[in-house]
C-alpha cells in the first residue's frame, strides 16, 4: 500500500532557517543525481517551499518532506533533518542506507503524523525513541530480508514498550521486521496499545501462534496481513466480527483446521488470500447478493466440494471479481455456466474503458482511497509466476488441479478482459479438442486430424542462413551483455531493481521444503494430464 497524507500547498515564503536546514540536509546526503528528481533541483536561488518533495505551512515552516526513491545512500545520523521540528510527514522509503540503524534522533520530530522508512535499507534494533512520536497515525518500517545480511528487528524494546504511547496509530506496517513473538505476546501488545488501528501488516515477521482473541478488540481493523509466518493454529472465527474488514492475507502461515465460512460471507471483504496452507480445509459457502470480492486465492489448500449454487445466479454474485484462484484443491462437480456471467469486472474491455492504468484499489471506512499493491501467483505452462503491484486491468481464473467435470461453459467467452484462464488437470469431458487420460480420445488420433505444413528451408540456402544465424547470435549476445553490465554500473535504479530480485530468488531457495511440498502436489496432478489443443 502506498501512503502519503496530502497537505494543501498554501504557504508564504520559505523561512531562511528552514531553507538553510534543508540545504544542509541536501549537502550531507549522498544521492544519485542521475535518478533524483527532487534533491537535485534544490537551489539557493529558489523558494524552498516550491521545491519538489517539500510542503510548507502558511508561516513558511517545512511540514512535509518526501524523498522517496531519490537514490540516497549512506547514513543520516548527524543530519540537519532532525532540526526540523515542524515536520508532520516524512517519507524516506526506497533508498539505500546500507544496513545503518534507524537513528534515535527521529524521536526529536515529535510533530510527525506520517513516517515511512520502508525498503530504505535500515537494519538492527528499532530505537525506543520512536515511542516519543505520540502524534503518529501511519508508521511503515517494512524491510526486505536479504539472506546473510542483518535485518531490522524489534526485540528490546519489544512491541509493547515501543507502541505503548502511540495510541493514535491507524496504520502499522512492519513487514519483514524480525519480531519473533508468540501469539499472546504480539496480539495483546497491539490490541492494548493501538485501539484505532485500521491496517495491520506483519508479514514475514517470524511470528508464532495461536492468534490471540485479544486481537478482536481492534474493531476498526480493515486490512490484516499476517502472511508468511509460522502461526501453527486454526484460523480464528472472530475475523468475521470485524465490521469493516476489506483485506485478509494469511498465505504460507502453516495454518490448519476448517476455515470459518463466516469470514467468506463478510459483506465488506474485497480480498482473501489463503494460499499455501495445505492443512486448511473447508468449502465455499453460499454468497450474499452483490458481493464486494475482488480477489479470492485459495490455492494449495484442502478446500473441497461443489461450487455454491449462488455462483450460478447471473448478475448477482461477484460483479467486482477480478482474480479467483482455486488451484490445487479437491473441488468437484460441473462448472456452473451462469457463474461466469456474474463476473462483470472480467467482461469490460479495460483497454478502451480505462486509459490510465492504476493498481487494484480498495476503499475502506469511506475515507481516502489508497492503492493496495497486491501480489498474485499464476501458473502457466507448468511455471509459477509471482506478479506484484497488480494493475486493476489484470484478471485471472485458475481452477487447475481439481476434480471438476463436464463441459467448459461457453459463457467463458464472455470474459473479454480475461488475461489468464487455467482449467488444466481436471476431468472435463465433452469438449471438442480435449484429449488424453482419463478421456477415451487419444491425443495421437487428434493430432492425426490436423494437417502439418512444412516450412523447412531448402538445402541450397542452408549454409548461408546458418552462417548469418551464428554471426547474428554472437553479435547480439555481446551487445546485450555489454548493455546489461553498463546498465548496472551507470543506473542506480536498475542496479537496485536487479539485486532486489536476485535477493528474492535467493530467499526462495531458503524455503526449499515449502516449495518441495508444492512441487510434489503439482507432480501428482500432472500424472493424469488432459491436453487441450
Amino acid at each position: 500500500m502506498i501512503f502519503w497524507i496530502n497537505v494543501i500547498p498554501v504557504h508564504s515564503q520559505c523561512l531562511n532557517d528552514q531553507k538553510s536546514l534543508l540545504l544542509q540536509l541536501k549537502n550531507s546526503l549522498i544521492f544519485n543525481s542521475a535518478i533524483s528528481v527532487k534533491l537535485v533541483n534544490w537551489t539557493e536561488a529558489t523558494d524552498c517551499c516550491d521545491w519538489k518533495g517539500v510542503n510548507c505551512d502558511q508561516e513558511g515552516h517545512a511540514i512535509g518532506l518526501d524523498l522517496n526513491s531519490e537514490g540516497i545512500t549512506g547514513g543520516i545520523n548527524q543530519s540537519s533533518l532532525f532540526s526540523l521540528p515542524f515536520l508532520e510527514n516524512l517519507n524516506l522509503a526506497n533508498n539505500s542506507f546500507i544496513f545503518a540503524q534507524i537513528p534515535p534522533s527521529f524521536g526529536n520530530l515529535t510533530s510527525l503524523r506520517y513516517l515511512n522508512l520502508s525498503m530504505a535499507g535500515f537494519s538492527g534494533q528499532i530505537p525506543i525513541e520512536l515511542s516519543l512520536l505520540t502524534r503518529l497515525a501511519v508508521l511503515d518500517l517494512s524491510s526486505l530480508q536479504f539472506p546473510g545480511t542483518p535485518s531490522l528487528k524489534l526485540e528490546n524494546p519489544n512491541l509493547l514498550t515501543l507502541f505503548r504511547n502511540l495510541n493514535k496509530l491507524t496504520e502499522l506496517h512492519l513487514d519483514g521486521v524480525n519480531i519473533s513473538a508468540k501469539g499472546s505476546e504480539w496480539c495483546q501488545a497491539i490490541s492494548s496499545s493501538l485501539p484505532k488501528l485500521r491496517v495491520l501488516s506483519l508479514s514475514k515477521c517470524y511470528l508464532s501462534g495461536p492468534i490471540d482473541i485479544s486481537l478482536q478488540n481492534l474493531q476498526f481493523l480493515s486490512e490484516i496481513n499476517l502472511g508468511k509466518n509460522n502461526l501453527s493454529a486454526p484460523v480464528p472465527e472472530f475475523f468475521a466480527s470485524f465490521p469493516n474488514l476489506t483485506a485478509l492475507s494469511l498465505s504460507s502461515s502453516n495454518l490448519y483446521g476448517t476455515f470459518p465460512e463466516k469470514i467468506l460471507q463478510v459483506p465488506t471483504l474485497q480480498t482473501l488470500d489463503l494460499e499455501n496452507n495445505i492443512l486448511v480445509d473447508g468449502s465455499l459457502p453460499e454468497f450474499s447478493w452483490n458481493s464486494n470480492l475482488k480477489k479470492l486465492v485459495l490455492s494449495d489448500t484442502k478446500f473441497s466440494g461443489r461450487l455454491p449454487d449462488s455462483m450460478g445466479v447471473a448478475n448477482n454474485t461477484w460483479p467486482k471479481l477480478q482474480i479467483i484462484d482455486l488451484a490445487l484443491n479437491n473441488f468437484s462437480g460441473d462448472l456452473p455456466p451462469n457463474s461466469f456471467l456474474s463476473w462483470k469486472a472480467m467482461m469490460v474491455d479495460m483497454g478502451s474503458a480505462q486509459p490510465v492504468l492504476n493498481h487494484l484499489r480498495f476503499e475502506f471506512l469511506n475515507l481516502n482511497n489508497f492503492y493496495y499493491q497486491d501480489t498474485v501467483k499464476v501458473t502457466m505452462k507448468g511455471q509459477e509466476l509471482e506478479l506484484v503491484k497488480i494493475l486493476n486491468i489484470f484478471t485471472s481464473v485458475d481452477f487447475s488441479c481439481n476434480n471438476f467435470t463436464g463441459q467448459i461453459p461457453e459463457t467463458v467467452g464472455a470474459l473479454k478482459s480475461l488475461y489468464v484462464l487455467n482449467l488444466s488437470h481436471n476431468a472435463l469431458t465433452g469438449n471438442e479438442g480435449l484429449c488424453g487420460p482419463p478421456l477415451n480420445t487419444s491425443c495421437r488420433e487428434w493430432d492425426a486430424r490436423v494437417p502439418v505444413v512444412s516450412v523447412l528451408p531448402t538445402e541450397e540456402g542452408n549454409s548461408d542462413s546458418e552462417a548469418y544465424i551464428y554471426i547474428s547470435a554472437t553479435v547480439g549476445f555481446v551487445v546485450g551483455l555489454g548493455c546489461f553490465i553498463a546498465s548496472l554500473a551507470l543506473c542506480n535504479r536498475w542496479n537496485k531493481w536487479y539485486f532486489k530480485h536476485v535477493a528474492q530468488v535467493l530467499e526462495r531457495i531458503f524455503h526449499l521444503e515449502e516449495k518441495r511440498r508444492r512441487r510434489n502436489r503439482i507432480e501428482r496432478a500432472y500424472r493424469n494430464p488432459i491436453r487441450r489443443l
